[in-house]
């Protein structure tokens, strides 16, 4: 498995980010969040929901919907979008799918 990159603002990018409410920064920036619907749970295997702040791991197969790099007044500016094609679920190990670990009684 790849290094994990952490994605979270530091408090200076969270600051900037919220301006000019600080109070209200979030952790990590728009668009780094996944929602999964109901139909992407079940086809996931997942048959009850797991526990907020629970931590999980994800695996994905992503295609490169679209790239940009371009300068302003303010400066320059990288994006690339990427569409999850195919992704997995495991709890923080990696042993099991995330239903077998949750939902298997004999583990």
């Amino acid at each position: 498995m790849a290094k994990l990159v952490s994605l979270k603002l530091t408090p200076k990018e969270a600051t900037e980010y919220s301006d000019p409410t600080p109070a209200n920064a979030p952790e990590y920036s728009y668009g780094t969040k996944i929602c999964l619907c109901a139909d992407d749970i079940e086809k996931l295997g997942i048959t009850e929901m797991p526990a907020v702040g629970q931590v999980m791991t994800i695996e994905a197969r992503v295609e490169v919907c679209a790239v940009s790099a371009y300068e302003n007044q303010g400066g320059a500016d990288r994006n690339i979008s990427l569409q999850i094609t195919d992704m997995a679920i495991t709890s923080g190990s990696g042993d099991k799918s995330v239903a077998k670990k949750l939902f298997d009684k004999q583990s």
